[in-house]
């Protein structure tokens, strides 16, 4: 089990954000949030990054400070993320705020996303 190093600046893809799930009622991150970080909805309304165990409501399309407007990205939706990644593989909450990694840290973990090709993910989960 390991976490997935992202590329120093991943991107989202464009054609996928226009179909994909999104969602931004209002939300602002409650922490600084970097680009294409797994996050969720805490109780106070506010984006934080996800770890292990937390709820997943989407990725990050951007990076964020602390108060800023959030739009998060869910099923459907591509990264490029990272190099040399194992096309097939899935992907789950790390135990790093806003991390990936290879592999469940828990029995029940669910993947919330999959690698596509050597270098780019595609999100599974929906909100």
């Amino acid at each position: 089990m390991a976490d997935i190093a992202k590329r120093a600046k991943p991107s989202i893809d464009a054609q996928s954000a226009m179909v994909a799930e999104q969602a931004s009622p209002g939300w602002k991150a409650g922490e600084t949030l970097s680009r294409a970080a797994p996050a969720h909805v805490k109780a106070d309304g506010m984006i934080y990054n996800s770890v292990n165990g937390d709820p997943f409501d989407g990725f990050t399309p951007q990076d964020y400070l602390a108060g800023e407007p959030v739009t998060l990205y869910s099923a459907g939706c591509i990264f490029g993320y990272a190099s040399g990644l194992t096309p097939g593989a899935r992907l789950y909450l790390s135990a790093t705020p806003g991390r990936l990694s290879d592999a469940p840290l828990s029995a029940g973990a669910v993947p919330v996303a999959k690698v596509l090709v050597r270098d780019m993910i595609q999100v599974t989960r929906s909100v």
